[in-house]
């Protein structure tokens, strides 16, 4: 499955937010995005709306879409992903809290969802790390949100949320602090039953119990399996090995592979060596499927 958006995006969440009505780009404040990190961040000044412009989103998918006859994902961030990355300004009388902000947000992503739906899009994604930094806030209304932004989608659609432990700043930096792997047990069986028809998880950086697996009974997992900001090249044994793992807890019929994450800060040899390994053990493990079945 091919992807749109990483490259000709200047920032998985930005480019989004400038789309919408109510944030101020020319109005910075520092805000903690996450536990030991502070960035610059939008304000909100009012109520978060649309912007009655063409949807870049589609114009990005249609490039992309005319270079192949594979079906092109379209990536969207989530509620809770977008919100961390804004700050209320005192201005703002719309809002108190970010949740009600998080419920504006849910609605121009829905809408955006229906013009990509009816612009031909069959694969939708909504990333949304968040989840696991702040599994509380997931479990209470989070996942919640997942399932409206897909609200009235067609089965059609293939409806998935990313869900990554958190980029790092550097390739090979070792003081980054990524979410809590424990996060992913915590809002599995709700994530499992929110209507969705897959979630995509990190487990190349840092592998995940079979336990987490065993949890999934519905959708499909995407799992992750080359690091995304590491120089070391994960040798073709090693993804194989870990795809047969997670195999033997879930049917192949439900598992896909993918990156960690999105791979825009490696050198691109780099990039295309992981990929390459990454694809040569899918053809493996196909294989010994079709052999054992046969």
């Amino acid at each position: 499955m091919l992807s749109v958006m990483e490259v000709t995006r200047d920032n998985y969440v930005n480019e989004y937010l400038r789309s919408l009505h109510g944030i101020d780009f020319n109005d910075l404040a520092t805000h903690q995005v996450r536990p030991t990190s502070e960035y610059l961040v939008p304000n909100v000044t009012a109520a978060v709306s649309r912007r009655d412009e063409p949807s870049l989103l589609i114009e990005n998918w249609r490039r992309a879409q005319a270079l192949t006859n594979r079906t092109v994902k379209v990536t969207l961030p989530g509620p809770m992903t977008m919100s961390s990355n804004l700050r209320l300004s005192e201005k703002c009388e719309e809002y108190k809290t970010t949740r009600e902000l998080e419920n504006d947000l849910v609605e121009c992503i829905n809408a955006d969802i229906k013009e990509l739906e009816a612009a031909g899009v069959k694969d939708i994604q909504i990333d949304e790390p968040v989840l696991i930094r702040n599994p509380e806030d997931a479990l209470e209304y989070g996942i919640d949100n997942i399932s409206a932004c897909f609200a009235d989608i067609g089965n059609d659609v293939f409806k998935s949320v990313h869900i990554c432990a958190g980029y790092m700043n550097a390739i090979d930096q070792t003081d980054y602090v990524k979410a809590d792997m424990n996060g992913y047990m915590a809002i599995a069986e709700e994530l499992d039953l929110c209507g969705i028809d897959a979630v995509s998880i990190e487990d190349a950086y840092r592998h995940n119990s079979l336990e987490l697996f065993e949890m999934f009974k519905k959708v499909s997992v995407v799992l992750g399996v080359i690091k995304i900001q590491n120089s070391e090249i994960e040798t073709v044994d090693d993804i194989e090995q870990r795809i047969l793992e997670v195999l033997t807890v879930i049917p192949p019929e439900r598992l896909m592979v993918s990156p960690d994450c999105g791979l825009g800060y490696l050198p691109k040899p780099l990039l295309l060596a992981k990929v390459r390994n990454m694809v040569e053990a899918v053809r493996r493990v196909n294989e010994i499927i079709a052999n054992d079945s046969s």
